[in-house]
């Protein structure tokens, strides 16, 4: 089994993400998501243009995490000539990974990215999950875990992004993108868990396609908007153009966090202590409807002595 079509599959994936943000970058560029025509342009413009922008600048991203891993082969002159060819290390053979479940070999072994999840993922966890993939297996190895004596994994997957932020650089989008990640990220497994506990499915996959496919469709839009606010201080980078944008756009990622942390705090625990207690009340009612079965399998017997009328199973 040749290495060679794999690699060259992967290269190609990642040369068409190159051209397609060669050709749309610069229609989108960053900077206008602090001038003054966005700032003045209405509310459901500038949530398109951040939803395409969003998109396009991820490509970039998308391009080197698909093509790069381990082998310069280009003169790092610039970050897209930054190639650490995933297809050549494939080629190589570094990147083989064993036998797969058909007997073809596995190509995987330093993939830092799948681009199909990462386009139809519709969750801020899994879309995160799908990109820059051995960084984020190594700042859990490496971070993550070594702050197991804290004994809080909300505390210690703060502390991991507060270092991949100071891994990036000192600049405070990154440390605005990284706290808006770790927030999201626990408000939307909130969220999640509220609709599983109000809701008698466990995932959207447990519904029919023709509901199951919309569903994703609006999540998907609605992660997207909310993920490329946060991506947004991630490429503006200074704490004057952040702050621009999230007044232009009137700070509605913001103002969802608190709406969310005040919904959660007053419905959404109500809702599971009210659940809980349901629940507890049930568990009691048929555990004393069970200890009455058990009475009414015994009467008393002609001698005074009880006879059991069913045999025990």
């Amino acid at each position: 089994h040749s290495s060679v079509i794999p690699g060259l599959k992967r290269f190609l994936v990642g040369l068409i993400y190159v051209s397609l943000y060669g050709i749309l970058g610069s229609w989108f560029p960053s900077k206008y998501l602090v001038s003054d025509e966005y700032a003045s342009s209405s509310l459901s413009y500038q949530l398109l243009y951040l939803f395409v922008w969003g998109r396009v600048y991820m490509w970039m991203y998308v391009s080197i995490w698909t093509i790069t891993v381990s082998l310069f082969l280009a003169v790092p002159l610039n970050l897209h000539m930054l190639y650490l060819q995933e297809g050549a290390c494939i080629i190589s053979g570094i990147s083989y990974n064993g036998i797969g479940d058909y007997g073809n070999p596995k190509w995987d072994a330093l993939c830092n990215g799948h681009v199909l999840k990462f386009e139809l993922s519709y969750t801020l966890e899994s879309t995160i999950f799908t990109l820059n993939m051995k960084t984020s297996v190594w700042a859990r190895e490496y971070v993550f875990t070594r702050l197991k004596w804290l004994k809080s994994k909300p505390l210690s997957h703060f502390i991991t992004l507060l270092f991949l932020s100071m891994w990036h650089g000192l600049w405070p989008g990154y440390f605005i993108t990284f706290l808006l990640q770790f927030i999201l990220i626990l408000q939307e497994r909130q969220f999640y868990s509220w609709l599983k506990s109000i809701t008698n499915y466990q995932s959207v996959n447990d519904l029919p396609i023709v509901l199951s496919a919309p569903l994703k469709l609006m999540a998907l839009v609605f992660k997207s908007i909310i993920m490329y606010f946060a991506l947004a201080c991630f490429a503006l980078l200074t704490w004057k153009d952040c702050w621009k944008f999230m007044a232009a756009v009137k700070y509605y990622v913001l103002y969802g966090i608190i709406m969310w942390a005040i919904f959660n705090a007053v419905i959404v625990r109500n809702t599971k202590h009210r659940t809980l207690n349901e629940h507890t009340k049930q568990q009691t009612h048929l555990a004393v409807n069970h200890e009455d079965s058990k009475e009414n399998l015994i009467e008393p017997s002609a001698n005074g002595h009880l006879k059991k009328l069913l045999v025990e199973e």
